[in-house]
């Protein structure tokens, strides 16, 4: 009898938790963003990436409804590099979000910055089934946090 609980325990949690074939794919999806902007830089990435009708949220721009004003703003970074950590999509697989730790470089004054936030994304499907970030967010999380998600990296 034991042994039944223990393997419906098992079952239980394997099926509540496990990431779903969608969730995987956002998940891939925003890694492949977050690398496309490592290797080819940040206005290729977002230009491959961001949906036709978008919305970004600036620290300095504030609330960007433009898709074009949107990539301009983030092409001013010098580097914009991310780690998601988390996917989750809709029943209906068109919608989802993801979240994770993002780093970014700019200049100010002729000198490099470093800047370490949080993020939320949320994305939907085109009409070919390809997702396109819809909507972007982040807060500033402290260089201490940041540090730990980037550790391994040389930039």
């Amino acid at each position: 009898m034991k042994t039944h609980f223990a393997l419906l325990f098992i079952f239980m949690n394997v099926w509540f938790f496990a990431q779903t074939k969608a969730e995987k794919q956002l998940l891939k999806s925003d890694e492949s963003f977050a690398k496309l902007s490592r290797d080819k830089g940040v206005k290729t990435a977002f230009e491959t990436y961001l949906a036709t009708n978008t919305t970004t949220f600036s620290y300095k721009a504030g609330i960007i409804t433009d898709r074009d004003k949107s990539i301009e703003n983030f092409s001013k970074l010098k580097s914009l590099d991310w780690i998601p950590l988390k996917a989750e999509v809709s029943k209906s697989n068109d919608m989802g979000y993801t979240y994770g730790v993002g780093k970014a470089t700019y200049e100010v004054n002729g000198k490099t910055e470093t800047s370490y936030s949080y993020y939320v994304s949320i994305w939907k499907r085109d009409e070919k089934g390809n997702w396109k970030l819809s909507l972007d967010s982040g807060t500033d999380c402290s260089e201490e946090i940041g540090k730990k998600y980037f550790k391994d990296q040389k930039k």
